[in-house]
């Protein structure tokens, strides 16, 4: 089935324009007004729409609050002339998932549209999953206070096994546990993770906690948001309840709680994940060294092999040579004996050779017991580290 696309933009020509560059992509209608978009919302039910901010009767930040109101799982891309940092906190204030400067090309529009509608199909699994992980949570917490809560949180926290399950057992504790509106962002080497209440993931929001985690306060506050800043993680809270002082100064300590012990145990993962994949190549590597001892063990036979024919051939050529050399009966058993010692010394080397293999054998299974042992150890320091960082808070 194709995305239904909406295209609100008071200028015939750009909408065309966007018309023309889609066409075969989606199913497009046409808005040249706020009034008819949300009219169009009620009856064409979109999965994108392309909002320009300045239009004739309504501005573009009103149709998308009214838009979301009427359909919340709407994905809203402005586009604007204006580029500045206000315009875009502002698109994001009002709900909007991606923004796009005029003048831009048509691939970088298709981009961003193909971008929303995988967000879009990954947003149907992260509901269903944070469906389950709420139906836990409140199960957990149905009979626990605030502290039972973050408790909890921490026992859920330690058996996440990776980021994306960690970032959703923290989204439920606040949207569940303290019937809070959040987002968070989880960012590691390697991949970065952005959540929110609705179970929804777009690029303007993950732009907006990337830029909320740099060079700002560990923790801090605007307008009804309170923002919690580690190395690895931002929270988000965007209610804070000011109206109920107490447990708004409950909600600071437990969002510092809660951040910190999330940041320890993405730490631990990560170092879990370090571990597991040196682990891995480490074994490879003695399996490798196995491999060539056997190698070895085989060209030492051919080898020796080689040697003995190699030997015999010269006693015999030599022994069908002495007489030519008119060498006396005791002369020619003193030769030949010394070509028999030849090859019993290069058959003793052989063997000492050959008795490595035995060796290399022995070390590989030392090393692969200490591998194990080692990277387990490692591991159990590591989280025994993080546990004692959160229990000292």
């Amino acid at each position: 089935m194709k995305t239904k696309i909406l295209i609100v933009d008071d200028e015939q020509e750009f909408r065309n324009l966007i018309k023309d560059g889609l066409a075969g992509h989606a199913e497009i209608m046409e808005a040249d007004s706020g009034i008819d978009a949300l009219n169009l919302v009620s009856t064409f039910h979109p999965d994108i729409i392309l909002l320009d901010i300045n239009l004739p009767d309504i501005n573009g930040y009103s149709v998308c609050l009214l838009a979301r109101e009427k359909q919340p799982e709407v994905r809203v891309v402005f586009i604007s002339g204006s580029d500045s940092l206000e315009t875009r906190q502002n698109a994001y204030a009002s709900g909007a998932d991606d923004f796009l400067p005029k003048p831009f090309r048509m691939a970088e529009l298709r981009r961003k549209i193909e971008l929303l509608q995988l967000i879009i199909t990954d947003s149907e699994r992260l509901k269903d999953s944070l469906k389950t992980a709420t139906d836990t949570a409140m199960s957990a917490i149905s009979n626990s206070g605030e502290m039972g809560t973050v408790i909890n949180f921490i026992k859920r926290a330690m058996s996440s096994p990776d980021i994306e399950s960690l970032l959703k057992v923290l989204i439920s504790t606040f949207s569940h546990g303290f019937d809070l509106n959040v987002s968070a962002q989880i960012r590691t080497e390697n991949e970065q993770k952005t959540l929110n209440s609705e179970g929804r993931s777009s690029p303007l929001e993950a732009e907006i906690l990337r830029t909320l985690s740099q060079d700002n306060p560990r923790i801090f506050e605007y307008g009804h948001r309170l923002i919690v800043n580690y190395p690895s993680i931002t929270l988000q809270i965007k209610n804070l309840p000011y109206n109920n002082p107490d447990f708004a100064g409950r909600i600071r300590d437990h969002a510092a709680i809660i951040t910190e012990t999330a940041e320890n145990r993405i730490h631990a993962i990560e170092t879990h994940q370090r571990l597991t994949l040196q682990s891995t190549n480490a074994k490879t590597a003695i399996s490798n060294m196995q491999e060539l001892v056997k190698q070895l063990e085989s060209d030492y036979k051919i080898q020796q092999s080689r040697s003995c024919e190699l030997f015999e051939n010269l006693k015999q050529q030599i022994e069908n040579s002495l007489a030519k050399f008119g060498l006396s009966n005791e002369q020619e058993t003193h030769f030949i004996k010394l070509i028999e010692d030849a090859s019993q010394a290069a058959a003793t080397l052989y063997d000492a050779g050959f008795s490595l293999d035995k060796k290399f054998s022995s070390i590989s299974a030392d090393l692969g017991l200490l591998l194990i042992k080692d990277a387990d150890k490692e591991i159990l320091e590591t989280i025994k580290d993080k546990e004692d960082s959160i229990i000292f808070f």
